[in-house]
């Protein structure tokens, strides 16, 4: 879902006028976004990135630093340029806006449909990811990807 960028439009045609408005920051949300569908998030994000765009990854998860940066890089092989995190408990999603807002985010990507009111108020594009029925490597995602493309090209 993309949600308006209007607000926006002023502010990127002043930032164009004055010779760009330099690499969008993608920011991806990290527990139940990227742990999901890692292999397909890590494609995108490796996309972005071949852009210049940058990817920031955003999580209230409260494990060491060290050990979430372990897991993106080595056990998921998400490339990004940065981890932020935070805590969100009872904030109602305020605490994560306030870090899209830093981070100056352009798209988010996250799993969650109630977190769309906190992106609608300071990034102009969210896109929310379905519960995949696995990744890449899921033989049962392969089986029925294939059923419905047999579904199509009968009709």
């Amino acid at each position: 879902m993309t949600l308006p960028a209007h607000r926006f439009r002023e502010e990127r045609k002043k930032l164009n006028d004055a010779g760009g408005d330099g690499p969008r920051v993608w920011t991806f949300d990290f527990d139940e976004t990227i742990t999901t569908a890692p292999r397909r998030m890590a494609r995108l994000a490796t996309a972005v990135r071949k852009l210049g765009d940058k990817v920031v990854v955003i999580t209230g998860n409260q494990s060491p630093r060290d050990e979430l940066v372990k897991r993106l890089s080595d056990d998921y092989g998400f490339p990004f340029d940065d981890l932020v995190q935070y805590q969100d408990l009872g904030t109602d999603g305020v605490q994560r806006a306030k870090v899209l807002e830093q981070v100056d985010a352009w798209c988010g990507i996250d799993n969650r449909a109630d977190r769309a009111v906190t992106y609608a108020a300071v990034c102009p594009h969210l896109y929310l990811i379905a519960k995949p029925p696995g990744d890449d490597t899921d033989p049962a995602s392969k089986q029925k990807a294939k059923q419905v493309v047999k579904q199509q090209t009968d009709e």
